[in-house]
């Protein structure tokens, strides 16, 4: 039997939620012999692909903001000399947020290497360090619409590998097991906002007070977390506790338990317009049950014309395919929670979800697949 051409697949990663794709990938990866990996990452991903016990070595240059920020001379020296050392067949590549680091300085610098990038919102794309000829794996039909539309990129729709392991979660066993811990009553219900790296925008504190001040207004007893991003300034949540209490909102800080364990055991996850809303609805998806519902803040002014700037879209796709809630008028939030926590909502939500969304099983196997497939053909006629 012929043995199959093992490809050098070179990995990088720098956010958390590539990070998290990424780790789905190289596990699947190793369990073949069609790949041999190279793993990079930058903080904070690297940390979290550590703790997965994968091999991955640190990438140093770290990011930038803008073509004259004094570090992308770094950047590009970097990836050059990655790319040297690695002499990959081919490149997979996340998504940066805010700013762009070894992902784009990677593919950038990639030239006639084949690369790939799994997108982590739809129609993000990042060419301030340069153009490349990359194929982005998508999450729906909306992301590739809008990377064609807004980049004319290559794409196709395979939904994001982190998800294979949402399979893995009993969210029943999970929710009872935390209620129990965080509950003091038996109809409290938990409301955990999730934060982003926007305390840059003065808009963000106005979110967080006029979502306290919604809080307030609710007839139900109410427990609020607020689940901090690792890309945060250190001082973030006692910045939250400031803007909690000065009107009268106990907030405890999330930190004690997982992502997903805080995603199942809420019962509104609010934020602004994080990553975490699509997390959760596909744990609400491989669910047997509904979980709560996602609120998207989406409601100051200068918020608004950030995420129209930096996204190049006006809408956030859950909320307009009706699986999410999204506030628009800060008068509006505590109307919005007070049916978000409503059981019928909830069920409503959970089955528009269930109808819309394919159940992401494989996905990194079918990328791998994918990869392999276009990839083999040319390094095989070229060795």
């Amino acid at each position: 039997m012929m043995k199959h051409l093992s490809l050098k697949l070179l990995l990088t990663a720098r956010d958390p939620g590539t990070a998290n794709n990424m780790v789905q990938i190289a596990k699947t990866a190793y369990e073949s012999d069609k790949f041999d990996i190279a793993f990079f990452a930058d903080e904070p991903a690297y940390s979290i692909v550590q703790r997965e016990r994968i091999p991955v070595e640190r990438f140093h240059a770290g990011y930038v903001l803008s073509r004259n920020d004094s570090g992308v001379d770094g950047l590009h020296k970097e990836a050059i000399e990655t790319i040297r050392k690695v002499r990959p067949d081919v490149i997979l590549a996340g998504t940066s947020g805010e700013g762009e680091g070894i992902d784009e300085a990677l593919l950038a610098n990639s030239r006639n290497i084949p690369s790939y990038l799994i997108q982590d919102f739809w129609g993000r794309v990042n060419k301030l360090l340069g153009e490349n000829n990359t194929t982005y794996f998508v999450i729906d039909e909306e992301a590739a619409r809008l990377s064609h539309e807004l980049h004319s990129v290559e794409t196709m729709v395979t939904g994001m590998p982190k998800y294979t392991g949402y399979s893995n979660i009993d969210s029943v066993s999970v929710r009872k097991k935390l209620r129990n811990i965080l509950c003091d009553k038996p109809d409290e219900r938990i409301v955990t906002f999730f934060g982003q790296d926007q305390w840059h925008l003065n808009g963000y504190s106005r979110t967080l007070r006029r979502f306290a001040e919604a809080v307030l207004e609710l007839d139900t007893p109410v427990s609020v977390f607020y689940r901090k991003h690792p890309k945060e300034p250190e001082d973030g949540m006692m910045q939250v506790y400031k803007i909690m209490s000065s009107v009268g909102v106990v907030c405890r800080s999330a930190s004690e338990f997982t992502t997903e364990e805080w995603l199942v055991v809420s019962d509104i996850v609010c934020c602004v317009c994080s990553n975490t809303g699509y997390d959760q609805i596909m744990i609400n998806r491989l669910s047997k049950v509904p979980l709560g519902s996602v609120v998207y803040l989406m409601c100051d002014p200068e918020i608004i014309s950030w995420y129209k700037d930096s996204k190049r879209i006006d809408y956030l796709p859950p909320a307009r395919q009706n699986l999410a809630f999204c506030v628009e008028h800060p008068e509006e939030i505590g109307l919005v929670l007070r049916k978000a926590l409503l059981p019928e909502a909830q069920q409503q939500q959970w089955l528009k979800i269930q109808e819309s969304i394919p159940a992401p099983h494989h996905v990194s196997t079918n990328i791998l697949n994918i990869i392999y497939r276009s990839v083999s053909e040319s390094v095989c006629s070229i060795k």
